[in-house]
């Protein structure tokens, strides 16, 4: 959870899942299940079947989009279009922060 305890507290907001790869670096999750490790994948169209900010469809894959602030459909920004998130500037931010801290390290 990028901003702790503060509110939204959703998949694809402020939580977002990362894995540990073989060559000690640290990535985007992009498999198909959250409650049990799966290859990533790397294919947009199937990536983003799993970056949903309903309810109903599980958003684990979303750190992929909000790395690269591109829009899970292919239009636009993740932060500004997609997510249309009042707070976008904040939740950026944090998002940002977090990923130079463990993504980049």
């Amino acid at each position: 959870d990028t901003n702790g305890i503060d509110k939204p507290n959703r998949w694809g907001y402020d939580r977002f899942v990362f894995i540990f790869t073989n060559k000690n670096s640290v990535v985007p999750y992009t498999g198909i299940l959250w409650n049990g490790l799966t290859a990533n994948m790397n294919n947009k169209e199937e990536i983003a079947k799993y970056c949903d900010k309903s309810l109903e469809t599980p958003a684990h894959s979303c750190a992929y989009f909000a790395i690269n602030d591109k829009a899970p459909d292919g239009n636009g920004s993740y932060w500004n279009d997609f997510l249309k998130y009042k707070k976008e500037f904040l939740n950026k931010n944090s998002f940002l922060i977090f990923i130079r801290r463990f993504y980049y390290a």
